[in-house]
């Protein structure tokens, strides 16, 4: 049966088996496992990294290193920037500046939701100002009396 195992240790290591299981014991700084064929294991160290590549041959286990020195630093990279406008998305980056409008064609009127509960009585406004006094005129007593005779009293059979 075919299993991969991957382990990832300090100082920064990385370790991947992936092959028949062989069965042969293996401890290493206190870790007891098993032994994968083929096994691969690349570590690092100031510069580079190093390769090793673990396989049965025949009963015995075989390893083989290299060392893979880090490359030169490319050039410095071009920054990706974005702008809108309105609802465009503009993004330019080294290939160039694409675009999209994130705005889709309007919708659907929705249904009606419930009506939620009522809210807090709110607090009391600031006073208003002072209201004019208003004086009755005799044509004011003469209308309103003309109303109340006319209408509510004799609408009411009320008598005086």
């Amino acid at each position: 049966m075919s299993e991969i195992a991957l382990s990832i240790e300090e100082p920064p290591s990385l370790s991947l088996s992936m092959g028949e299981r062989d069965g042969l014991a293996l401890e290493a700084d206190g870790y007891v496992g098993t032994t994968y064929s083929p096994s691969v294991e690349v570590s690092d160290y100031p510069g580079g990294h190093r390769v090793a590549i673990t396989s049965k041959r025949g009963s015995s286990f075989v390893t083989d290193e290299f060392d893979v020195p880090d490359g030169a630093t490319g050039p410095q990279g071009t920054p990706c920037t974005h702008r809108w406008e309105g609802s465009v998305l503009f993004v330019t980056s080294a290939s160039g500046t694409s675009s999209a409008d994130l705005r889709g064609e309007r919708g659907e009127q929705g249904i009606q939701g419930e009506v939620g509960p009522v809210g807090p009585i709110g607090p009391i406004g600031p006073q208003g100002p002072q209201g004019e006094t208003y004086q009755l005129t005799q044509a004011d007593i003469e209308a309103i009396a003309a109303l109340v005779t006319s209408e509510y009293i004799v609408a009411e059979g009320v008598s005086f």
